[in-house]
């Protein structure tokens, strides 16, 4: 609401998420997880999404700290 952003929750199939420009999931330990491939298939351009990388920020911001930054850290 602070942004902006309409949010709707619907029942997809798979044929929107392969028809999708972008896809993300969201959820209490990865927060935001862009989603760039469904079954093997690329989704977009294979890469996380503008409206992701914009909620990724916006959430960073509303929490204090780099989601994206803490995520990588757990892979090293």
């Amino acid at each position: 609401k602070k942004n902006s952003i309409l949010v709707e929750e619907v029942g997809i199939q798979p044929y929107d998420v392969y028809n999708a420009d972008e896809v993300f999931l969201t959820s209490t330990s990865f927060c935001i997880l862009p989603v760039t491939k469904f079954n093997w298939t690329k989704i977009g351009d294979g890469r996380p999404g503008p409206i992701t990388k914009w909620l990724l920020k916006l959430w960073s911001e509303e929490v204090g700290m780099d989601i994206v930054e803490q995520a990588m850290s757990h892979l090293r």
